[in-house]
């Protein structure tokens, strides 16, 4: 395995933003099909910094949300950061609901970069590498 560079649970990046970025704080990364990823620490504007991009984090939730069953998709708004189960136009698919949440929870458990959702009209077998 002389090809493998890391095992790919964190992502290093650089805060190209002139505000701070907290660390447990939920980061979007690329445009086309945006990765999630959790900071790992608090970094400064210009600073370096590390996000898990693997796992099941708590992350906060948009005020006023549906409830949300376990193993369903959640979303992001990258301008607040917030999670939901509604896939508005401007959100970003973060993952799967790890543990079902209540209308109005203030957080929700969820397994970032996880399964998204088929898209419409595609068909499962079209997503699998190698078919």
């Amino acid at each position: 395995m002389r090809t493998m560079i890391q095992q790919g649970n964190t992502i290093t990046f650089v805060n190209d933003t002139e505000a701070i970025i907290l660390g447990d704080s939920l980061l979007f990364f690329g445009t086309e099909s945006p990765m999630v990823g959790v900071a790992s620490i608090t970094v400064q504007p210009g600073g370096e910094g590390s996000a898990r991009v693997e796992g099941v984090f708590l992350l906060p939730a948009a005020a006023g949300g549906a409830a949300i069953l376990q193993g369903a998709p959640v979303y992001g708004d990258p301008a607040t950061g917030l999670v939901t189960g509604a896939a508005a136009a401007s959100a970003v698919y973060v993952g799967r609901a790890w543990e079902a949440a209540a209308a109005g929870a203030h957080h929700l458990a969820v397994r970032i970069n996880f399964a998204p959702p088929v898209p419409a009209g595609a068909d499962a077998s079209d997503l699998t590498p190698g078919s």
